[in-house]
């Protein structure tokens, strides 16, 4: 999945009113603008909703890098053939970045979501208790 940081500014054309974004004259000086990240997340529940981590407000590109990194590293943290693992962690940073909270720290995330439970099923089709949640639990959008 793609990501990256970039600068933009909220400076408006004053021919157009239109924002200048990414392509302001102005962004040529270091203390114009403000950095941004940009993650694509897993898809949605339906498999084909693009889902997509946005923050903005960083004063350098280190710290913007700092939690893309953040980011790319709590996206690795389930296997790659674990597709619930993958949608929870998903959901996870949907919800974070709606709801403008920090990003989740790596260790409690990956407590909170061991490898591997996330695909696991009792035989029978449904969640087994081993796998986060008794079987027949419903699996809710928000991660406690």
């Amino acid at each position: 999945m793609s990501g990256s940081t970039f600068r933009r500014c909220a400076c408006r054309n004053p021919e157009t009113g239109k924002q200048y974004g990414q392509s302001c004259p102005k962004l040529k000086n270091r203390r114009h603008g403000l950095w941004n990240v940009r993650q694509e997340l897993p898809p949605g529940e339906d498999g084909k909703t693009r889902r997509i981590f946005r923050r903005s407000g960083y004063d350098s590109q280190t710290k913007a890098q700092g939690d893309l990194d953040k980011l790319r590293a709590l996206l690795a943290t389930p296997d790659e053939d674990d597709a619930d693992g993958r949608q929870r962690i998903g959901d996870l940073l949907a919800q974070v970045s709606a709801d403008k909270e920090p990003i989740p720290d790596y260790d409690e995330t990956k407590r909170r979501f061991p490898p591997g439970e996330g695909g696991s099923t009792n035989g029978s089709g449904e969640k087994s208790p081993a796998a986060g949640r008794p079987a027949g639990t419903p699996r809710t959008s928000r991660c406690t």
